[in-house]
């Protein structure tokens, strides 16, 4: 029985082969590719071209290459011959097949990607992944079979809890419980190796579900038409009468619509068309836009203020002229920043070219996206990633095919499709959220401007509190400054006030200016905001009697008590687990929480203020689609007095009804190791006091914080925006950090603690007989979170003078390494201008 198997599979794959080199035709010409397969590999692959696929291979086109005895997707992203190679090569492979009939990737878009690859030291097939939706990848997902799910159960104890919370398969089964995942998602939420998840599938405690392979992106529709032929020679059945006549009344009707009519028609249109009687043919089809639910109230101005037309007049004048160059817009909050953005967007689009706008925050798209579609309807088209993989497709083809001429979303917008793009726009171009920390660790900032200058566009970097970076760029005349000093309708800035904390019992969140001030505001039926950049209930549980605090397992920090759920929870692994009754280290029961969260602060409004209609927006109340829209949607109409949350609502909303913002603990951030830590606590007070007395009622801000002499603190008091930044310029310049200097971070990471040593040790030793001119090379060290989903992380800073400098330390630590790594048990991971330092 297995010998005639066997047969069987040798004349299958020898069948296979005939039908792969009928597929390709001839070989005789000497045209060759390079693709890059979407596996880390630093180099493209050489490919051959056959003449039956000569005049489809494209930069930017997917195709099916040979890989070894396998086969495998990749990107043409260059096109020659044999006689222009560098290097000859051995016997090259043949193409076998070409997926697209017009390149995925092109123009801009792909230069901006190989920069990117290049510059950020990542590998390129993984960085044109990362600009395609996700579905259109085949990725695999994992569930648990009933064994895996039977076998989960036995994992647990009596309070519901992983009996061992280090055992790595049990805490895969124990991720894969609720749904699918896939491997990435796994990866990024625990640590486990390839061999124990290889023997999760052995044993068949989770199985693959797997995902169809999308073979184009332009959508299509199969259509329907009667051909010229006299049925009467036929003999005809009565479905087959039927659905003739219908497709002959009406020409190009759909599969779907003889449904409404008839039952399964598909055997009866295959039987008429072996007749000849009828055609299918496919055509394009026509996407429907994404539609948010978000309704904008606002009502375009007759007349811009003097600053706005301004503005309007130098970014037209730009893009009238061509070329690249780039405007910093400095202005306040509520000095109609967005206006400018909508009439210079408006001008572009006359001219036949399209626009990009990114955005730093998820939730910062409802708002602006809504405005943008009041003034340009269909063609605003939305991408993020919390769009299903069907509807992110769909906008991501209505940006590549033409439909949509304004792509607007988050740090992943930057890879929007659009061609003939003629302005890029980055609002609040100082968020920290526009740098990916995960992966391929890139700028959307950045790469905005590299595609704007690949495109000959203009850039607009507007923000209320730009980066020091952007500051600084603006004084060397790399940047054009823009400033809007003052708020539209001369309406005036928000009274600011300071509330040192002190006093406060232990369950208090609200001091008693804040509380008073809630009290007026509720009493006049007006909105209020509060501020709190915590998740959760309390981010610590604390031992009263030795100290020790509930840390995580897989990460060096404390667990964040979430009390509506009953659980601890790690916020940067997920790793959850029930409070202890008493403590694990002294078997005290006088244990208790330390500090507050948001869901704290919310239960606390919610018993002062018993009448008052309260919204908590932060990662643990949006978690379903469509949540953050009616979130918004509601606050904005008026059905929610109080608004409170995380970073989530500090920026970009504009809503009228809102006049006093509270920040419950205002210096949070400042005790962070980050040479920015000052920066961005300046910032996010700034943008956040911007929420009040935007309409016609004036507002109010009270920031209550522990250290109120804090320079970042005073700044958004006193106004003096000129003399923070200047203390913070000296203090990076005599440290050299940037914008004096350009960093990249090298981490070490590995389960083995061990090795993880030696490997620092072996890199300390190399550091120290390193002489590079320009560079300044810091550890290597522990990190500040040591350990992070199981691995244990050392780093080191490199600073240097410029990118050509930083790029020799670099290459030369890397090369180090590779030449002596220990046995590829430690990972290396290279970070170029990181933002998170932790």
């Amino acid at each position: 029985m297995k010998t005639s198997n066997k047969k069987r599979d040798i004349r299958k794959r020898k069948k296979k082969e005939e039908t792969t080199k009928a597929d390709i035709g001839e070989l005789n010409n000497t045209s060759t590719c390079e693709v890059i397969l979407m596996r880390p590999l630093k180099r493209p692959l050489t490919y051959l071209v056959p003449q039956a696929l000569a005049g489809k291979i494209m930069p930017g086109t997917r195709v099916i290459v040979p890989l070894g005895k396998t086969k495998a997707q990749g990107y043409v992203v260059s096109v020659g011959d044999l006689e222009g190679l560098d290097e000859k090569p051995g016997p090259l492979k043949p193409i076998y097949k070409v997926i697209d009939n017009e390149p995925l990737l092109a123009g801009d878009l792909l230069s901006t990607l190989t920069w990117a690859a290049e510059y950020y030291m990542h590998p390129l097939g993984e960085v044109l992944k990362s600009a395609i939706p996700s579905k259109s990848t085949g990725n695999s997902k994992y569930r648990l079979t009933p064994e895996g799910r039977a076998f989960l159960n036995n994992s647990y104890d009596l309070l519901g809890e992983l009996q061992d919370p280090r055992d790595k398969n049990s805490k895969v089964l124990h991720l894969l419980r609720e749904r699918p995942l896939s491997l990435r998602a796994l990866r990024a939420r625990t640590d486990f190796s390839e061999s124990a998840f290889k023997d999760l599938l052995e044993k068949r405690l989770i199985t693959e579900v797997k995902r169809k392979q999308q073979s184009g992106f332009r959508p299509t529709i199969k259509r329907l038409y009667p051909e010229d032929v006299d049925a009467s020679v036929y003999h005809l059945g009565t479905r087959q009468k039927e659905l003739l006549k219908l497709v002959r009344r009406s020409p190009g009707i759909t599969i779907s619509k003889l449904r409404e009519s008839m039952p399964a028609p598909w055997q009866v249109v295959s039987a008429l068309e072996k007749k000849g009687l009828l055609s299918t043919r496919i055509e394009p089809r026509t996407i429907e836009p994404y539609r948010t639910g978000f309704k904008d109230s606002t009502i375009r101005p007759e007349h811009l203020t003097g600053d706005q037309e301004r503005a309007v007049r130098a970014i037209d004048d730009s893009v009238r002229a061509g070329g690249f160059k780039t405007f910093l817009l400095w202005g306040v909050t509520g000095s109609g920043k967005t206006e400018v953005y909508l009439r210079v967007a408006e001008n572009v689009l006359k001219q036949g070219r399209t626009v990009l706008i990114l955005v730093p925050e998820i939730a910062l798209t409802p708002q602006l996206s809504a405005r943008f579609r009041k003034r340009f309807g269909d063609e605003v088209a939305i991408l993020h990633s919390a769009l299903s993989p069907r509807v992110r497709k769909s906008e991501w083809a209505r940006c590549r095919y033409g439909s949509a001429k304004v792509a607007l979303g988050p740090r992943s917008a930057v890879f929007a499709p659009l061609s003939k793009i003629g302005l890029v726009i980055v609002d609040e171009e100082h968020d920290a959220s526009l740098k990916a920390d995960d992966g391929f660790k890139y700028s959307a900032r950045d790469l905005a401007l590299v595609r704007a200058r690949n495109s000959g566009a203009t850039a607009v970097l507007g923000s209320a509190t730009p980066s020091l970076e952007s500051v600084f760029n603006a004084r060397k005349h790399k940047f054009e400054l823009l400033k809007m000093p003052k708020r539209v309708l001369s309406r005036p800035a928000p009274s600011v006030e300071i509330v040192k904390l002190v006093n406060l019992s232990d369950d208090a969140v609200l001091g008693p200016q804040l509380h008073d001030a809630l009290k007026e505001v509720m009493n006049r039926g007006e909105q209020a905001m509060l501020f709190l950049n915590r998740r959760g209930y309390a981010p610590v549980l604390l031992c009263r009697t030795c100290g020790a605090a509930i840390q995580c397992p897989n990460c060096s920090v404390s667990m964040t008590a979430h009390k509506s759920r009953g659980k601890m929870v790690c916020h940067y692994c997920g790793f959850e687990r029930r409070p202890p009754e008493v403590c694990e280290t002294c078997g005290s029961r006088n244990i208790g929480f330390l500090g507050t969260g948001t869901e704290r602060l919310e239960v606390e409004v919610q018993n002062k203020f018993p009448r008052a209609r309260i919204a908590r927006l932060d990662r643990d109340t949006v978690v379903k689609k469509g949540q953050l829209e009616s979130v918004l949607a509601k606050f904005g109409a008026g059905e929610k007095d109080i608004l409170l949350g995380t970073q989530m609502l500090a920026k970009g909303h504009d809503f009228p009804g809102v006049t006093l913002v509270g920040v419950i603990l205002a210096d949070v951030g400042l005790t962070l190791p980050d040479f920015r830590a000052g920066e961005r606590t300046f910032q996010v007070l700034t943008q956040v006091s911007g929420r009040a007395g935007r309409g016609e009622l004036p507002g109010k801000v009270i920031i209550q914080a522990l250290r109120s002499d804090a320079p970042a603190i005073e700044a958004v008091v006193t106004g003096d925006v000129d003399a923070f930044f200047e203390q913070e310029l000296r203090q990076r310049r005599k440290a050299f950090y940037p914008p004096f200097s350009r960093l990249a971070l090298v981490r070490l990471e590995s389960g083995n603690q061990e090795m993880l040593l030696e490997a620092a040790k072996k890199m300390t030793n190399r550091v120290a007989g390193m002489q590079i001119m320009g560079a300044r090379i810091l550890g290597p060290a522990p990190s500040p979170i040591s350990m992070l989903r199981g691995k244990y992380r050392w780093q080191m800073l490199i600073k240097a003078r410029d990118n050509k400098t930083r790029r020799i330390a670099l290459d030369t630590l890397v090369n180090a390494y590779n030449s002596d790594k220990s046995g590829g048990k430690v990972k290396v991971t290279v970070d170029i201008d990181p933002v998170n330092m932790l």
